[in-house]
């Protein structure tokens, strides 16, 4: 069968038991939510020094929060879902909030997760265009600033560090970009593009089981970013041409790769680079990485 049987969906929740709550579902829908504010502010400032040369400046800042939860969409057809790890052994318990006594939950209900992401960024750059009569150019330097935290609310029965706000991790910020094109006639010219940058991670590397843990990734660091691009351009009324090669280079980046994984232990995992070597031991009984 390529589509679901609801009507066998249904038939499981309401030929169940009945208990003191009423019926208990075997099969529910859920939502994942992310329920994002994001406020921006920037300023920008432009000066022409002379008729061949301006000066400009800039200055953002943005907030992000976001809640992230998931609740039940529908019961079909129970009365109340356990908010519980139904894979858990019962002497560890299996509350996804054993801060939370009730564990019956109804539509519209939080279950399984419950955290807060902030974030804010701050950066300036100022920058320089010019003009000759063979080059124009821009040639920008820029500094920011960010900071990062998770807070959880509920307390997993697993993560001590599941609930409540973590450790802030902050990332100074620092880069050169420019452009340069140079005029061959009228028609043709040559353009160089290049940049050379640091990058905060985003928070979804930086927290690596964001739902469970405030856990953060090993020897996290902002992402080195080199990228430079060569072009020959050529611009007639009849005829457009334009062929480039590129050259990227990062270093530092963060990749997490997140899966499901029940009753397995992971005794050693070896992260190797060029710079540092890092050792993780965890054990887990079943693990999210989600």
């Amino acid at each position: 069968h390529t589509q679901i049987n609801w009507n066998s969906l249904y038939n499981a929740n309401l030929n169940g038991p009945v208990g003191e709550n009423g019926r208990r579902a075997f099969y529910f829908l859920e939502n994942d939510v992310k329920n994002n504010k994001i406020w921006n502010v920037s300023t920008h400032y432009t000066n022409n020094l002379t008729d061949r040369m301006k000066l400009v400046l800039n200055l953002t800042y943005q907030n992000y929060y976001s809640e992230q939860y998931r609740e039940i969409k529908d019961l079909l057809g129970a009365d109340y879902a356990l908010n519980m790890d139904p894979f858990a052994k019962t002497a560890r318990g299996g509350s996804f909030n054993t801060l939370d006594s009730n564990v019956n939950k109804k539509v519209g209900d939080k279950f399984g997760y419950d955290y807060i992401y902030r974030r804010q960024d701050i950066n300036f750059n100022a920058g320089l265009k010019f003009s000759t009569p063979r080059i124009d150019g821009f040639v920008s330097a820029l500094v920011g600033y960010s900071t990062n935290n998770r807070e959880g609310l509920f307390q997993h029965y697993l993560y001590k560090d599941s609930y409540g706000k973590g450790a802030d991790q902050n990332f100074w910020n620092f880069g050169l970009k420019g452009q340069l094109t140079y005029k061959l006639n009228g028609r043709m010219f040559l353009m160089y593009n290049g940049a050379y940058y640091s990058q905060a991670p985003f928070l979804n590397d930086i927290f690596i089981n964001a739902r469970n843990s405030n856990a953060v990734s090993p020897n996290i660091q902002s992402t080195i970013i080199n990228a430079n691009d060569l072009s020959y351009i050529i611009s007639a009324p009849s005829f457009k041409l334009r062929l480039t090669g590129y050259l990227i280079n990062t270093m530092n980046d963060t990749n997490v790769q997140r899966y499901f994984a029940n009753g397995i232990s992971f005794n050693t995992l070896m992260m190797q680079d060029k710079r540092y070597k890092v050792t993780i031991r965890q054990w887990l009984h079943r693990y999210y990485l989600m």
